[in-house]
């Protein structure tokens, strides 16, 4: 029997609880294993969880199109009428992110300092990023903005209380990593994706930082 939305209700994994989630792809297809709706679970994700801002990272016409059959600009279309802002990143599945990867972090870098300013004042909003399965391109992002928000803003983020059991990650990448993979079941497996963390992803962090 296929996962649907009313079986399988979307979730969100926080990395920083309650602003910066990772979750599947909304209204994922993918016969006979999974028929969400987009309707369903994008509703999900603005009145359960929040979301101000959705960062997908999936291929429009590779993927949304010939893999999961929706129409050019339908998914962006849906996700705008629901009210929630998106952001477009497209990374091949199984691939590294390439070129545009600079921008894509300054944008959820500074969305997520926003959103921490709205919290102190009581405002709950979150950004949310997804793939596929949300297990590897979405992860791989989360980990360097999650490497990058603790070395700008650790005191914004302990006051809203975005660490669970106020247990603040390591400042290594790979604490990071494996802080990522305890909040995200099954996330970042693929060894590649960690190598690029701990090398490329290391030196544009801090390129971003200064």
């Amino acid at each position: 029997m296929a996962r649907t939305s009313e079986t399988h209700p979307i979730q969100v994994d926080f990395v920083l609880d309650g602003l910066l989630g990772i979750c599947e792809m909304p209204g994922r297809k993918h016969l006979p294993k999974h028929d969400r709706s987009l309707e369903q679970d994008l509703e999900r994700l603005k009145s359960e969880y929040h979301c101000k801002y959705l960062v997908t990272f999936v291929e429009e016409d590779r993927e949304m199109t010939l893999k999961m059959g929706y129409e050019t600009n339908y998914f962006f279309d849906m996700v705008k009428s629901c009210g929630v802002q998106s952001y477009h990143f497209p990374i091949r599945d199984k691939w590294l992110p390439g070129k545009g990867l600079k921008d894509c972090i300054l944008f959820i870098v500074n969305k997520c300092k926003q959103l921490l300013t709205n919290q102190q004042m009581q405002n709950k909003e979150s950004v949310i990023l997804h793939c596929v399965g949300g297990k590897g391109r979405a992860p791989t992002i989360a980990a360097l903005v999650l490497y990058i928000l603790i070395r700008q803003c650790p005191d914004d983020l302990k006051k809203c209380n975005c660490f669970f059991d106020n247990t603040i990650p390591e400042r290594s990448m790979k604490q990071v990593i494996q802080w990522i993979k305890k909040r995200r079941s099954g996330s970042l497996r693929n060894p590649l994706q960690n190598i690029f963390l701990k090398t490329t992803g290391v030196r544009l962090s801090i390129d971003i930082i200064k």
